[in-house]
């Protein structure tokens, strides 16, 4: 709104005498007096509708459309999804008269995709990439029952993870499963994304991260969540420790399932783990682990293992002590940016 002191006067009095009921709707409150936001009987917030909402919202716009489950999950949890976007892009769908769910799911996907980006729509960070189709937790070396620890998370609200072991050991894999099986949004967040320079910044960050995580009914997951969680008895600022003290805080009070990940241990604030209800250790692949992962690559790329291989193969993995999930991962991207479909035996030395 314009600032110039007869305009504010004319709209704080017509605020105040207007005789019949008004309703006044904005998208944002930047640039809005707040002599004029005072003047109001009610002032009531509408957040973004929760991922489940959303998913109705999508089922009943779409119709008659048939797109995989997948994708509707996808569509779903973009938080910018609007009725009308969706009307549209179903229109669009419908005329291009796709032959399979997943062609009319790329064609959903696509024209959103392209009005949020008109329109400057930031898409909430996600993953960077789905959880791959073939996961499973028996290739997973951690130092609790993780499918325990599933059923735990969907018979309890509130439920607080802390996640530590080496990279690449599937801390973050096990996050998307969890919130896959248990059917609700993953907000991540990545510590370094949350710090700023100046001090009450990153404050500020952190309130608002827990905010829109118990708007959209979302598991919070915080990666490099160490940065955060550094001892107060070592720390050489006052700053440093109103930002633990904050992020505590703010724990304190979410009512949601909070994860937290971190590849290093040491040195953090004994408060911190005090509130976690599951503290879960990830540790490299055993070796039948690593076996069952190769066969289950192996498989899945249809490459073929002579019965004279199988021995061999086995024990010369047995011999990787520090093999992880995204190792095996690594590999499989590789393998699509040669030439020639990779051999067992080039797979294996690729490991090594």
């Amino acid at each position: 709104m314009h600032h110039d002191n007869s305009l504010k006067g004319w709209t704080n009095r017509l605020l105040e005498t207007n005789p019949v009921p008004a309703v006044w709707i904005c998208n944002h409150l930047d640039g809005i007096d707040p002599a004029h936001v005072r003047r109001f009987d009610l002032v009531i917030e509408v957040p973004v509708p929760p991922l489940r909402a959303r998913e109705k919202m999508l089922n009943s716009r779409l119709g008659g459309l048939k797109v995989d489950g997948g994708c509707r999950r996808e569509l779903a949890e973009n938080v910018h999804l609007a009725p009308s976007h969706i009307d549209k892009a179903g229109k669009v769908a419908h005329y291009c008269q796709s032959r399979t769910p997943t062609d009319t799911g790329k064609i959903l996907k696509a024209v959103i995709g392209n009005v949020h980006k008109a329109l400057n729509l930031k898409q909430t960070k996600g993953f960077g990439q789905p959880l791959d189709s073939s996961y499973s937790l028996a290739h997973v070396n951690a130092d609790h029952d993780l499918e325990g620890l599933v059923t735990s998370c969907r018979r309890s609200l509130g439920v607080r993870l802390f996640l530590h072991g080496p990279p690449g050991t599937g801390k973050t894999a096990f996050v998307q499963y969890l919130g896959e099986v248990l059917g609700e949004m993953v907000l991540p967040k990545n510590a370094s994304d949350l710090l700023r320079p100046y001090v009450g910044e990153t404050e500020r960050e952190i309130a608002d991260m827990f905010r829109e995580a118990k708007h959209q009914a979302a598991i919070l997951f915080v990666d490099e969540v160490d940065g955060f969680f550094q001892s107060r008895e070592r720390a050489h600022h006052s700053w440093e420790v109103t930002l633990v003290n904050e992020f505590l805080g703010e724990l304190e009070r979410f009512g949601g399932t909070f994860v937290g990940a971190t590849n290093l241990k040491k040195s953090l604030d004994l408060a911190v783990f005090r509130r976690f209800d599951f503290k879960v250790g990830f540790d490299y692949l055993k070796p039948d682990q690593a076996w069952l992962l190769f066969k289950s690559m192996v498989g899945s790329m249809k490459v073929s293992m002579r019965p004279s291989e199988i021995g061999l193969f086995k024990a010369r993995l047995a011999h990787l002590h520090h093999l992880t999930p995204g190792d095996f991962a690594v590999i499989q991207r590789k393998s699509l940016m040669v030439e020639k479909k990779p051999t067992a035996e080039l797979l294996l030395t690729w490991l090594e």
